[in-house]
């Protein structure tokens, strides 16, 4: 989403800190799936390139799947079980 990642870069440049993030779920799942080793111009690079080959792969629903199985959720709680993602 290069609007939200151009609001974000706005909103670094002019408070001086991370204020918002710009990544789509489909970036979180990249970074989920790559950790990346430092916060740097190259590593979002990597994960944007990863993020397109991901959407290009899979539908919406197995990218909301997967990140579920894969997100932290607090302490050592990772993952949603897949039987409640069900319509």
């Amino acid at each position: 989403d290069l609007l939200a990642l151009c609001r974000a870069a706005g909103q670094l440049v002019t408070s001086g800190h991370i204020v918002s993030g710009g990544s789509t779920l489909s970036m979180q799942l990249a970074r989920l799936i790559e950790p990346r080793d430092n916060r740097s111009l190259g590593s979002k690079l990597k994960q944007m390139l990863r993020a397109i080959q991901i959407e290009r792969r899979l539908s919406k629903q197995e990218i909301l799947e997967r990140y579920l199985t894969l997100a932290p959720y607090g302490g050592n709680l990772e993952g949603v079980r897949a039987a409640s993602l069900a319509y």
